[in-house]
Order: C-alpha cells, then structure tokens, then sequence
C-alpha cells in the first residue's frame, strides 16, 4: 500500500523533483507566500521558505537566488525544479523567483 503525505489545506501548485526524492509546494499570497519541501521516503517537512522575503533581496549575480522582476510574486501560482534538481522557480502575478533548492539536494 502507498504512502500519503498530509499537505496543507490551501496548495496552490506542487511539483516532484527530477528523481522523485522531494515534492515542494507553494501557498499563500503576498506577505502569507510560503515554499514548502518536504522529503517523500518519510513525508518530512525538510524546508519552508518565506516566498515573499526572498523575493525582495537585493542579490547581486553570483547568489544562489534571484527575482527577475525585483518584486515578490503577489499569489503564488506554480513552482517547478530545474531539470537537474539544484533550483526551485516560482512564479505570481508580481513575477518569477529562482532559488537554489534549500535542502535535500538530488542526486
């Protein structure tokens, strides 16, 4: 029989990393916008991210994040890994974040 993972109530998207390892969601909105990776072999909660403090950081090119619009996304929309599982993007109406994945990293 199959594991369940117990979520919380409003995800708004989630996506699976490359080799099926972590599974991260987004939810909330402005200043309630928060990441949540959790690790699947056990269903822990490995990482939750504040989506819209780390959007507003003012990085210069060589950090490991980066908004390309400059401002936190206003309602978090999608999430999705890099193909080889190092990043998380998320997007909202206010842009695109790209972070590099927190925890938990592939393989």
């Amino acid at each position: 029989m199959g594991r369940s993972l117990l979520l919380p109530p409003a995800v708004n998207a989630l996506a699976f990393s490359p080799y099926g390892s972590l599974l991260a969601t987004c939810e909330g909105a402005g200043e309630l916008a928060r990441i949540e990776v959790f690790q699947l072999s056990d269903g822990q909660l490995l990482n939750t991210i504040d989506a819209s403090a780390l959007a507003r950081v003012n990085v210069g090119a060589s950090s490991s994040r980066r908004s390309l619009t400059g401002d936190a996304p206003a309602d978090l929309r999608d999430i999705q890994f890099s193909p080889d599982g190092r990043y998380l993007a998320w997007c909202g109406s206010g842009g695109v974040v790209v972070a590099r994945v927190p925890v938990g990293q592939e393989r």
